[in-house]
C-alpha cells in the first residue's frame, strides 16, 4: 500500500523553509515529514485537543502551540511566534489555476516549448489573434509543431524569424 493512498499531504512554509507533512487519513497523526524533499525525523510525543504538542527531533523536545489564523497557522515554539503557511495539494492546484487565469488577463510571454527550426512565422506585431490562432511553426525531429495563441490578444512584440534555430524556452512573442 502506497503512502499517498493512506495519507493526506500538506505543503508547509515556515520562514522560507519548505516542508511536506503526511498525515494519516484515519488517525489524523503525523506519519512522515520532509524538508526540502529530504526526510526529517520528528516525533509528536503528546497529542491533545488544545492544539498543544510536545515535539521531538531526536535531539531536543519543544513545546508547540498551534493557533489557526484564517487560512494560515501561527506556531508558538517555546516562546517564539512563527507564522506558517499550510496548503494541501488541492490548494496548490487552485493557486496554479488562479495564476494562470491572472496571466491570461494580462500580457503573456510566449516561449518555445521545444528546440527546433522556425519554418513559418504567421504573425506580425499589431496583428489581432483569436485563441488558438497559429503564431509560429517550429520543426523538431521532422515534425511541424504549431505554437498557438493562448487567448484572444494582440501581438505586441515578435522575437523570431523564419529559418532561425531556437532552443527550448526561447522568447517567441509578447501578446496582450
Amino acid at each position: 500500500m502506497s503512502l499517498e493512498n493512506t495519507t493526506k499531504s500538506y505543503h508547509i512554509n515556515i520562514q522560507d523553509e519548505q516542508f511536506e507533512a503526511f498525515i494519516d487519513n484515519h488517525t489524523g497523526k503525523l506519519v512522515s515529514l520532509r524538508q526540502n524533499g529530504k526526510p526529517v525525523s520528528v516525533e509528536i510525543l503528546n497529542w491533545n485537543t488544545d492544539n498543544k504538542y510536545s515535539v521531538s527531533n531526536g535531539k531536543t523536545i519543544s513545546n508547540v502551540l498551534v493557533n489557526e489564523m484564517n487560512d494560515d497557522l501561527e506556531l508558538f515554539i517555546g516562546c517564539r511566534s512563527t507564522e506558517v503557511s499550510v496548503k494541501t495539494d488541492r490548494d496548490i492546484l487552485i493557486d496554479k489555476y488562479k495564476a494562470k487565469a491572472k496571466q491570461e488577463q494580462g500580457a503573456v510571454k510566449v516561449l518555445s516549448p521545444l528546440p527546433g527550426l522556425v519554418t513559418k512565422v504567421e504573425v506580425t506585431p499589431g496583428l489581432q489573434l483569436k485563441k488558438g490562432d497559429c503564431i509560429v511553426v517550429i520543426e523538431a525531429m521532422k515534425m511541424e509543431n504549431e505554437i498557438a495563441a493562448p487567448k484572444d490578444c494582440v501581438v505586441k512584440e515578435l522575437n523570431i524569424e523564419e529559418g532561425q534555430a531556437i532552443e527550448k524556452d526561447h522568447f517567441i512573442a509578447l501578446l496582450e
